[in-house]
């Protein structure tokens, strides 16, 4: 009986509530409380407001309903206002009209929240867009600025500037975070330019700044996260610890920026924040300390860098990432500066690789390593593999496009794919260098030259100091515009930015025999030997002059102890020894060569592949074929290149196709052929290139055609034309005074 009646006094309760519109005034209230709370989590971040007053917000909205319950049910609107309810006889209420307002204000309240939100939304920039119309938000964007070494010490600089690139390094691994490259943030470095200025350089939203005082084994790390629009600070912290917690401050100061941004935050993404490389402070600093030395690329930092990564490796064996440095530094010594061969390089570094991929086989740097080793020997499958993990692993390691844009454009079919990885490359490195430079070395591949020319020409405005840039309008107008004295110009600015650049040392020696400026080539020559002996042209050069002075005796002993040797493996090597052995009257070797070198050169259907043999090589081989008086696979083989090179200039050949072809067919003795290709490059403006240019007045090549009357008028041509250049290459050293030519 007692239940029934407390079942019937709760169900008169609920009528009396349902009567006095109590739950219709709740639903107003919560419905209101949401829209409120919705404005205040997308607004207050955009106007600055800390976290906590969202929080705040929320907290007063919940305190409010119990009071406006009660309110709901203690009084009442009546037509001569608000009276308590309890005075309010129950047949002069009118609640029911009331509560049909309240069902209007219902409706209405919800279309308010519909319209209201999504103003706020598109006021402050968070609803949908062109660039998220699938309904996601972009990533957040951040670029690492290096932080500010306050030691005042200089040699503490590296530490500063690891503690950035590691930052950089490892919020890059985060999803939903997009980080700008090393390159283009530390471009900056100790540039005093406005924050806003810098975002939108580097294409982001945010900025990460710093600063870092080291006393003794103390360390003292401040840190802010910018928002570059307003320049408002959204997170700083102070962190005072001993050495020894070094990764500690990473690791709390990488978390304090992914919260601050409210990026979601995964455990596969907390893992890698938190990952150890090693835990052994002295060989970290040993490894930022290379690192530091190995992005300047010079030959001297270079060395350095290996040198510091190799005490890394013995002081901490199971270091991942000193094996990977190590490797790069290896690499780069053999591709950059030509210390050694890539063979060698390979041999070098593919066992620190194999130990880097064990210690750490989800390293975005270890398998960019790889794929920089793979790519140097033209392993280029593998080297695609292994790029494209380490694109997966890290999508905003700038290094990994690099490189796997210069695997790509290693074969010619798929340098208009490696241009767009360039552009890919830019998005995450906007100032990179390097990708730029390449960007227009792929345009000069392409016979783009107008668009080679404009971004070279860009570059060196930007950009003064950076000497691949000079190089490659040098390129440009001594292979394309045959202009040797605005070559020479360009290839002089290049020496000036960077004096042991080996690269333009080498130019300069053919360059100068190319304008017959003979004592200039040969002291250009002597500074290879003396400034990189390792460097295989030191080797080739001696071999280079005793062809050049017909010395074939000479270029046979220097020659022959290399074969064999990492040399030998060089295609300009591998010309030369064919050469010299034919014209010693011993072209069977010279075929027995080429069988071991290039048998696809001696198929019955010949294969030309340029990634395989230069055309020099192939036009030795025609050569030793001429010599032996095999004349059916001479035909066959000078057939094969024409067709190739018809291929790969379907509309119109250029200069240096014709000459190339005249090359092949005096070498295969059409003598008549090679007259009317030459007579073609030379009205294209072609002038003589130091390897090929005196093989068809001074060798054998033409036979008796090299002092016929056509040969001779051709001759006469190209020696006023480069009278004239060397004569204005003359003018800009003397203008230079007596120091330039050292």
């Amino acid at each position: 009986m007692r239940v029934s009646d407390t079942s019937g006094g709760l169900s008169r309760f609920f009528q009396e509530m349902r009567r006095r519109n109590v739950f219709k005034v709740a639903t107003v209230y919560l419905i209101a409380a949401w829209v409120v709370i919705q404005i205040a989590e997308t607004t207050f971040p955009a106007l600055g407001l800390p976290d906590w007053t969202v929080t705040f917000v929320v907290m007063l909205l919940l305190l409010g309903l119990p009071i406006a319950l009660i309110l709901a049910w203690a009084f009442e609107v009546t037509p001569e206002g608000i009276k308590k309810t309890a005075d309010v006889p129950v047949q002069e209420s009118i609640t029911s009209n009331t509560g049909q307002r309240i069902n209007y204000l219902i409706i209405g309240t919800l279309a308010v929240a519909v319209i209201g939100l999504t103003l706020t939304h598109k006021r402050f920039g968070f609803g949908d867009s062109d660039e998220t119309a699938s309904g996601d938000a972009g990533p957040k964007s951040i670029a690492v600025l290096p932080f500010v070494n306050m030691s005042g010490d200089a040699d503490n600089e590296y530490f500063s500037d690891g503690l950035s690139e590691e930052l950089l390094n490892v919020l890059a691994q985060v999803d939903g975070l997009r980080v700008a490259a090393r390159t283009s943030s530390f471009y900056f470095k100790g540039q005093n330019e406005d924050l806003r200025s810098v975002a939108d350089k580097l294409g982001v939203e945010h900025l990460l700044e710093g600063s870092v005082r080291k006393s003794g084994n103390r360390i003292r790390v401040t840190a802010q996260l910018i928002q570059a629009e307003d320049g408002f600070h959204l997170w700083s912290d102070t962190y005072d610890y001993e050495m020894d917690d070094i990764f500690k401050i990473q690791d709390e100061i990488s978390l304090a920026v992914v919260e601050a941004l409210k990026v979601n935050l995964l455990g596969k993404d907390r893992a890698r924040i938190t990952k150890r490389s090693t835990t052994n402070v002295e060989a970290h600093n040993l490894y930022l300390r290379g690192r530091q030395f190995l992005h300047l690329r010079t030959l001297e930092s270079t060395e350095q860098a290996e040198k510091l990564f190799e005490s890394a490796v013995r002081m901490d064996p199971d270091y991942a990432l000193a094996y990977s440095g190590l490797a790069d530094s290896i690499n780069l010594l053999s591709t950059n500066h030509g210390l050694m061969p890539p063979e060698t390089a390979y041999e070098q570094a593919a066992p620190l690789l194999e130990r880097a991929m064990i210690l750490d086989p989800e390293s975005a740097e270890v398998w960019a390593s790889k794929g920089l080793a793979e790519m140097n020997v033209r392993n280029l499958d593998a080297a695609e593999t292994a790029l494209k993990r380490a694109m997966e692993l890290n999508p905003s390691y700038a290094p990994a496009y690099l490189w796997y844009a210069s695997a790509l454009a290693e074969n010619p079919e798929r340098t208009e794919e490696a241009i767009e990885v360039l552009r890919r490359t830019l998005e995450i490195d906007p100032l990179s260098r390097v990708a730029q430079n390449n960007i227009a070395a792929n345009y000069l591949t392409l016979g783009r030259y107008a668009e080679a020319e404009a971004q070279w020409l860009r570059m060196v405005t930007l950009d003064p100091d950076y000497a691949s840039s000079y190089l490659g309008l040098y390129r440009l107008e001594r292979m394309v515009d045959f202009r040797l004295d605005d070559a020479h110009r360009w290839l002089l600015k290049a020496h000036q930015v960077s004096e042991r650049d080996v690269r333009t040392t080498i130019e300069f020696v053919f360059l100068y025999n190319d304008l017959g400026m003979d004592e200039d080539a040969q002291r250009w020559g002597r500074r290879i030997v003396l400034e990189s002996p390792e460097h295989p042209i030191a080797t080739l050069l001696p071999i280079f002059y005793a062809i050049k002075d017909k010395d074939f005796v000479l270029a046979d002993q220097l020659s022959a102890p290399l074969m064999g040797s990492e040399i030998s493996n060089l295609s300009t090597f591998r010309s030369q020894r064919l050469l010299t052995l034919s014209m010693l009257g011993r072209a069977d070797e010279a075929l027995a060569l080429a069988q071991q070198w290039n048998p696809e050169l001696l198929l019955a259907d010949p294969v030309i592949d340029h990634q395989k043999q230069g055309p020099e090589v192939v036009g030795e081989v025609l050569f030793a074929l001429r010599k032996a008086g095999n004349t059916s696979q001479a035909a066959r083989l000078q057939a094969a290149m024409a067709q190739h090179e018809k291929l790969e200039h379907p509309d119109t050949l250029p200069a240096q196709a014709n000459m190339t072809l005249a090359l092949i067919a005096a070498a295969a003795g059409d003598t008549q052929e090679a007259l009317l290709r030459l007579q073609q490059a030379v009205d294209q403006g072609w002038l003589g290139v130091a390897e090929w240019g005196w093989q068809f007045t001074e060798s054998e090549f033409l036979g008796e055609a090299a002092a016929s009357p056509e040969v001779a008028a051709i001759q006469a041509r190209l020696d006023a034309s480069i009278a004239a250049q060397r004569q204005t290459v003359e003018q800009q050293l003397a203008a230079l005074g007596a120091g330039a030519r050292f």
